[in-house]
């Protein structure tokens, strides 16, 4: 149940990311590392860690994209799992690729190269181990065949009766997976719902709030590293948000009014006015809303 928790999560982000929703994605790729985090199970993080760097690529941010390659590489070198070897291998040497690294991606591009390889000798092996197999399985077969009649027509009853035994233990055990799959999504949707509520503590809110105050420009970094659902939320709601506009919503969000966030931010009260103006046009919200309530309400 916890394998399929956080596997389930990183389905859903990778279905969206092959629809080129990527807030979705991403949104559904770290709650899945966050999970796997939580129950110990890194090792089912890797695919989470791959579509991340997917997603950052796709956003032209090669720097994250890269971390987010070379972590999976490692936890999949680590566990010995060859297939998120070699995917990793080739997201990698695309990477490097496409920043004009040539040597690199060169490189990642021949051990890419190199574990297909030894994959497909392998199969080769295992397939001609197997073309043996069933030679000898034949040949006994051959010989089994030679016995009476009536030594057929009772193996026929067997099984028959065998099938139908089979047929309905098979229902009882689907109807058993399907109630136990139902369990394992509510539960799924309650860690959901868990993770859906950003939590401060007194220390944190205090902190994040004096380097408003002191006109921090690392303040929204900070925001966002504790408010990532508000700010999930806010821009799934107006993709065109700017980068100023979510910084002027993160200190609305913690209760700085108007003049407060012109006097800490040294700008003009009718320069934030102005700011403020802008993001309700882009958020859609009647003359009768009030920005910050809704922003609190988020």
């Amino acid at each position: 149940m916890k394998n399929a928790l956080v596997i389930d999560a990183s389905l859903l982000g990778t279905f969206y990311l092959n629809k080129g929703q990527l807030d979705s994605a991403k949104h559904y790729f770290e709650a899945s590392n966050a999970l796997a985090e939580k129950l110990k199970l890194l090792k089912l993080s890797i695919e989470s860690f791959l579509g991340l760097g997917q997603i950052y690529t796709k956003r032209n941010e090669t720097d994250s994209a890269l971390l987010y390659y070379k972590t999976a590489l490692k936890i999949a070198q680590k566990g010995k799992r060859v297939g998120n070897i070699k995917a990793s291998y080739r997201l990698i040497a695309q990477l490097y690729e496409k920043l004009g690294d040539k040597d690199n991606a060169k490189n990642y591009a021949s051990m890419y190269a190199a574990i297909t390889d030894s994959i497909a000798a392998a199969n080769k092996v295992s397939s001609q181990v197997t073309a043996e197999i069933i030679l000898a399985e034949k040949e006994t077969h051959h010989e089994k065949s030679r016995m009476t009649y009536v030594t057929l027509i009772v193996a026929a009853i067997i099984a028959v009766i065998a099938s139908i035994l089979a047929f309905f233990h098979l229902r009882n055990k689907h109807s058993n997976s399907v109630k136990t799959h139902q369990q394992e999504k509510t539960l799924l949707n309650r860690k959901f719902e868990e993770l859906q509520v950003d939590k401060l503590s007194e220390d944190v809110l205090k902190e994040i709030n004096n380097l408003v105050k002191d006109n921090d420009p690392s303040f929204y970094a900070k925001f966002k590293e504790h408010h990532p659902v508000f700010i999930y939320k806010l821009t799934k709601h107006s993709p065109d948000i700017l980068s100023s506009d979510l910084d002027l919503c993160a200190k609305l969000k913690l209760g700085f009014n108007t003049k407060e966030i012109a006097y800490f931010s040294k700008t003009s009260l009718r320069a934030v006015e102005s700011r403020k103006y802008r993001i309700r046009k882009k958020i859609g919200l009647s003359t009768d809303d009030d920005l910050a309530t809704w922003i609190v309400n988020l």
